[in-house]
C-alpha cells in the first residue's frame, strides 16, 4: 500500500512538472519569437537612425540583407553547437546559457548609437550572437517535453509551446507598427522579458531519460555519427528539407514584403503582413497538431500542409495581387496556414532520435531551417537578372515544395513511440 502511494505521488509531480515545463517552454518560445521579429521590424529604422543608408536606397537593402544573414548565419552555428551541448553536458544547463547570452545582446543593440565606430558592424555582430544564443530556446524546450509528457500528449504539449510562442513574433510587429515603439526600446523590452525568463526556468528539472545510465554510457552529441549511418543521415537531411516551403514563405513574402510587394506595383506596410501571418499561424499549428492526434500519424498531417503550400504560391503567380489588402489578408493568412506545421516538425524530429543524439538533432534541424534565409536569398539574387523576381519566387517556391515533400517522405512515421531509447553506430 505504501509503494502504491509512493509510485502515486511520483507520478503526479511528474505530471506537474511536466506541465509547468510546457507553460516555461511557451514563455520561452514566446520570447525567442519576438526577439527574432523585433530584428526584422526594427531593422529599417535603425539602419536610419544609426546613419548608415537613407530608406528607399540601395545601400538601405545591402544592410537590411547583411543584418538579416548575421542573424542567420548565428542562427545556423547555434543550433548545432547548442544541440551537441544539450546532449553533453545536459539540456537545463544549455538553456540558462542561452538565455543570459541573447538577453545581454538584445540590450546592448538596444543602447547602440551612431557615435559608436563602425556601428554597423557592431549592430551585426550582436545580430550574430543574437541569432545563435536563440537557437536552443525552442528546440531544447520541445525535447524536454517530448522526453518528459506521455506519448500521447507530446503533440499537445508542442501545440501549446508553438501556437503560444508565435504569439511573440505577433506582439513585436504590433509594438513597432501600432504603438510606435522605438527600435531601441523593443531590443530592451526582449533583453528584459529574456532575464525574467532566466529566473523562471530555475525551477525546471533535468530529463530523467538525459539523466539514465544507459544514455551516461552512450556516446552523446556526436555529429559525426550522422556521417558514419546512413539512416540518422536520412533523418537529418529529410526534416531539414520538410521546412523548405515554411521559410521560403518567411524569407521571401513575409519579411520582406514590403519589397516584394513592390514586384506587383504595391505599397505594403511591412509589418503587417508578418502580425496577419503569424497569427494565422499559431491558430494553424493548433490544428495541425490536433489533427495528428486524432489521426494518430504525424506523416499525413504534413503531407497535408506541405501540399496546402501550393495555394499561395500558385495563387500569387496566376492570381497576383492588385491591392494591398489581397497581399495582406488572402496570401499572408494563406501562407500562415499552410506553415501551420512547424511544431509537428520539430516534434517529429525529436522523435526520430534516441536519447543521446535528440537535442543535437531537434536543435540542429529547425534552426538549420530558420537559417535557409541564406541560400534562398542567394538564389533568388542568382536568378533574378534572367528571370525576374515573380518568376524567380515562384519557381523557388514549388522547388521547396517538392524538397518538402521529399523530406516528408525519407522519415519513419513516430506518433505514440517511446522514446527511452538510445543510438548507434550499429543501428539500420
Amino acid at each position: 500500500m505504501e509503494k502504491t502511494q509512493k509510485t502515486s505521488a511520483t507520478t503526479e509531480a511528474l505530471g506537474t512538472n511536466a506541465w509547468m515545463l510546457v507553460i516555461v517552454a511557451a514563455l520561452g518560445y514566446f520570447v525567442d519569437a519576438y526577439d527574432l521579429i523585433v530584428a526584422s521590424v526594427a531593422r529599417g529604422s535603425a539602419i536610419v537612425e544609426l546613419g548608415l543608408a537613407q530608406p528607399g536606397t540601395v545601400e538601405h537593402k545591402s544592410w537590411a540583407f547583411f543584418f538579416e544573414n548575421a542573424q542567420s548565419a548565428g542562427i545556423l552555428i547555434g543550433g548545432i553547437c547548442f544541440g551537441i551541448l544539450g546532449d553533453k553536458v545536459g539540456r537545463k544547463r544549455v538553456l540558462y546559457a542561452s538565455i543570459f547570452l541573447y538577453s545581454v545582446a538584445n540590450l546592448a543593440n538596444g543602447m547602440l548609437t551612431s557615435s559608436i565606430p563602425n556601428v554597423g558592424e557592431v549592430y551585426s555582430a550582436l545580430r550574430f550572437v543574437g541569432g545563435f544564443a536563440l537557437a536552443a530556446e525552442l528546440s531544447i524546450g520541445i525535447v524536454m517535453i517530448s522526453e518528459t509528457l506521455k506519448a500521447k500528449n507530446r503533440g499537445y504539449g508542442s501545440m501549446i509551446v508553438v501556437s503560444f510562442g508565435v504569439l511573440g513574433c505577433v506582439l513585436a510587429a504590433v509594438l513597432f507598427e501600432f504603438a510606435k515603439v522605438s527600435w531601441r526600446t523593443l531590443f530592451i523590452i526582449g533583453g528584459v522579458a529574456g532575464l525574467m525568463l532566466l529566473g523562471l526556468r530555475y525551477g525546471i528539472r533535468e530529463t530523467r531519460y538525459f539523466l539514465q545510465e544507459d544514455n551516461k554510457r552512450a556516446e552523446r552529441g556526436n555529429l559525426m555519427m550522422v556521417l558514419r549511418s546512413g539512416r540518422l543521415a536520412k533523418i537529418f537531411v529529410g526534416a531539414i528539407l520538410m521546412g523548405f516551403p515554411i521559410y521560403y514563405f518567411v524569407s521571401i513574402p513575409i519579411k520582406f514584403a514590403a519589397d516584394y510587394g513592390k514586384e506587383f506595383g504595391l505599397t505594403i506596410a511591412g509589418t503587417i503582413p508578418i502580425i496577419v501571418f503569424y497569427l494565422v499561424l499559431s491558430l494553424s499549428d493548433i490544428l495541425a497538431n490536433l489533427l495528428s492526434q486524432l489521426l494518430k500519424s504525424r506523416k499525413k498531417v504534413i503531407y497535408c500542409f506541405i501540399g496546402a503550400c501550393l495555394i499561395p504560391i500558385l495563387g500569387m503567380h496566376f492570381l497576383p495581387p492588385t491591392r494591398p489588402e489581397h497581399y495582406i489578408y488572402i496570401y499572408s493568412p494563406l501562407m500562415g496556414l499552410a506553415s501551420g506545421y512547424w511544431a509537428l516538425l520539430v516534434t517529429f524530429t525529436a522523435e526520430q532520435i534516441g536519447t543521446n543524439m535528440r537535442a543535437t538533432f531537434t536543435t540542429a534541424v529547425p534552426n538549420i531551417i530558420r537559417s535557409l534565409f541564406i541560400p534562398i536569398s542567394l538564389l533568388l539574387g542568382f536568378l533574378q537578372p534572367a528571370f525576374g523576381t515573380s518568376t524567380s519566387v515562384f519557381f523557388m517556391g514549388l522547388a521547396a515544395v517538392a524538397l518538402g515533400f521529399l523530406g516528408n517522405f525519407l522519415l519513419q512515421e513516430t506518433w505514440g513511440r517511446n522514446l527511452n531509447f538510445v543510438e548507434s553506430e550499429t543501428q539500420s
